[in-house]
């Protein structure tokens, strides 16, 4: 299992999510392009050294990042729950993981272009 594997697995079951993709439609991504519309999802995946077990069984840290342009951090708290309800502990759901949970990282704010808001979760997967 690679970082792009996990990556591309939960995009797609995050794609496959009728009430995520009535909010963001296709606008899921590895890297947001430049002037994408909103709302949307960044996926991101990393290594996480602190609860990696063997050399050949890592753990990984999946942050996933919700962006909005409304006028109140409501959308991005409906999308960031979709989310999580679609991924956390639900393992079942995914072909490359065997867990996933929410870690501690959850934050909500406004970026400082002072119109975008931003949600952010951190998973720990295995």
């Amino acid at each position: 299992m690679s970082i792009l594997d996990i990556q591309k697995n939960i995009i797609d079951k995050l794609l496959a999510t009728v009430a995520i993709t009535a909010k963001v439609s296709t606008r899921i991504y590895p890297n947001i392009p430049q002037n994408d519309t909103y709302p949307c999802v960044k996926v991101s995946v990393n290594q996480n050294p602190d609860f990696t077990f063997t050399d050949s069984d890592f753990a990984y840290k999946v942050r996933i990042q919700v962006f909005s342009r409304s006028q109140s951090n409501k959308e991005v708290i409906e999308i960031n729950d979709l989310i999580f309800n679609t991924i956390n502990r639900k393992e079942e759901a995914f072909t490359v993981i065997s867990y996933i949970c929410q870690a501690t990282l959850d934050d909500l704010f406004v970026e400082n272009d002072g119109i975008t808001w931003q949600a952010v979760k951190e998973y720990n997967a295995y």
